[in-house]
């Protein structure tokens, strides 16, 4: 499945192939990157609409209430229509992505390309189990495996009738379940760090997001145009600054979560941080030194690359699940380039742990080590003794195929060709090769002046 996007931010046309387990996007400052990004973290959202109509399931409404069971076969057409209901949702709601006004977006587009044996075959390989109780029946979705069938199960736990109203939201639960389960076929739930990460882990709490939850309340009352219009203008904050910020105000409650992914989570705390992201009895997020006699400090008291990388410590220990869709901009940040070596390995972990990632990066360090990890994929059975002598592990690796990597150049995203060899990006090696004859100018040049 592809995503084309035209004319969002200073990008014309992009077309971004979201069936790569890493997506790599570079370039130079203010191309684009993260108004694709953006876009793609707010594409993936699924939230249940109970204002849709009934036409999904319409078909099987009077078997479902008559025997108490009933089949739903998944039709072509229907999957076609859910994504382009998608696609035309996406669009009208960039400005809710953005914080923005309609106008900014007035000529932009958002496509979901997908071919029929691509949609037939990720139908049949969907699996979900979904409940619900009305006032008057108990109520159960189980997509069959390697089928199209849905079975919907009714149970009545009530004598008295049901009126028309419980039965029509009965409908729109059942249609709004199989809407979201097709689309996450599709679209799996994604998880953004923003560049602003380390600002929302400082801030939080003067940052706070009720504020901005309070005028998405109000827009939704039909209230004078010329109001709504100032509350939009309230609405300060990017979709995905909202979403971190709505996080980091509820750490307290979210540390009950335990993901299956923990282990990622340590990883980081092991190879970059040396030392635990913690959460105080307060929801404060804390960090412990490994090998320390320091006690918790306070996030803003820790340096800069805890401050970077805690949110996604804590992502992984408690909200990861699997097949999520993990955006990092600019995964360097505040990195030595040691760290940043680490890093591109662990990046490397996240993708064979079954997530898909994409990252918006500007750093040489990441980029020649994700080019080491896919020549060693290449070449893994004659590599062994270069993967002992250099400390690489089986799962640091990564398929040539696995990866998508895209320039930003030109008001567009230009898909780069990715080999046994790994990936060349045209403007780091640019910028790098100029570099290099100026050091080696300078160097000699200033030795001929010694010498003279």
């Amino acid at each position: 499945m592809k995503i084309e996007l035209k004319n969002i931010g200073t990008i014309k046309q992009a077309e971004i192939d979201l069936e790569k387990n890493l997506l790599i996007f570079c370039g130079p400052n203010n191309s684009g990157k993260t108004y694709v990004a953006y876009t793609l973290y707010g594409i993936h959202l699924n939230q249940l609409d109970l204002n849709r109509k009934n036409d999904l399931i319409e078909p099987i409404s009077s078997s479902l209430f008559k025997e108490g069971e009933a089949i739903f076969q998944i039709e072509l057409n229907q999957v076609k229509t859910i994504l382009k209901e998608k696609e035309i949702e996406s669009t009208n709601q960039l400005i809710d992505f953005f914080a923005t006004d309609q106008d900014f977006f007035s000529s932009s587009s958002i496509s979901i390309k997908s071919s029929d044996e691509e949609i037939i075959k990720k139908i049949e390989d969907l699996t979900f189990r979904s409940s619900f109780t009305s006032a008057s029946y108990d109520c159960t979705l189980i997509k069959i495996p390697k089928s199209n069938t849905t079975s919907i199960k009714i149970i009545k736990t009530t004598p008295e009738a049901p009126n028309d109203d419980e039965l029509q939201l009965i409908y729109r639960f059942i249609a709004s379940i199989m809407r979201r389960s097709i689309l996450k076929a599709f679209l799996k739930d994604a998880y953004i760090a923003p560049a602003e990460r380390i600002a929302i882990n400082i801030f939080s709490k003067e940052l706070s997001i009720n504020r901005n939850e309070i005028v998405d309340s109000l827009l939704e009352v039909d209230t004078d145009v010329a109001v709504k219009d100032k509350l939009k203008n309230l609405k300060r904050y990017s979709l995905p600054i909202r979403d971190n910020i709505r996080v980091a105000e509820d750490l307290s409650n979210l540390q009950r979560n335990r993901s299956d992914y923990y282990f990622l989570s340590e990883l980081i705390e092991e190879k970059i941080l040396k030392g635990k992201v913690n959460i105080s009895s307060g929801g404060d997020m804390q960090f412990k030194p490994a090998n320390s006699q320091i006690k918790e400090l306070d996030i803003h008291l820790s340096g800069s690359m805890v401050k970077s990388l805690s949110s996604l410590v804590f992502y992984f220990r408690r909200l990861a699940n699997k097949g999520d869709f993990v955006i990092i901009d600019e995964p360097e940040l505040n990195l030595h380039p040691d760290n940043q070596i680490i890093m591109a390995r662990i990046l490397a972990r996240i993708v064979n742990a079954g997530f898909k990632v994409l990252i918006s990066t500007h750093s040489d360090y990441i980029i020649k080590e994700l080019n080491n990890l896919v020549r060693l994929d290449s070449k893994k059975r004659e590599a062994k003794e270069i993967m002992d002598r250099y400390g690489y592990e089986k799962d640091d690796l990564l398929d040539k195929d696995a990866l998508g990597v895209y320039l930003f150049k030109d008001n567009t995203a230009i898909s780069l060709e990715v080999d046994e060899l790994g990936f060349d990006v045209s403007t780091i090696e640019k910028v790098n090769s100029e570099l290099a004859q100026i050091s080696e100018s300078i160097y000699f040049d200033l030795l001929d002046q010694d010498a003279g």
